[in-house]
């Protein structure tokens, strides 16, 4: 199985932060979340398109529903 720290840095990809909420408010999720800095939207876009994205999700199957969102840096 592909492993996602090989393959972003393949990606040219950080972590920036990763695990459960220290708080949340409002509508904001008590679930463990991971935040991923790219170079620009478009190589987020490539990762996520890639063969490699595509190999981990099949070799993960179903075992987390996922909720990803790219957004460009101020």
């Amino acid at each position: 199985m592909p492993s996602s720290r090989a393959h972003r840095s393949r990606r040219r990809a950080a972590n920036f932060s990763r695990g459960t909420p220290a708080k949340t408010y409002e509508a904001g999720l008590n679930q463990r979340c991971v935040v991923i800095e790219f170079d620009s939207v478009a190589a987020a876009q490539a990762a996520h398109d890639s063969a490699g994205y595509k190999a981990a999700l099949d070799a993960l199957g179903n075992g987390a529903e996922r909720d990803i969102r790219i957004m460009e840096g101020v």
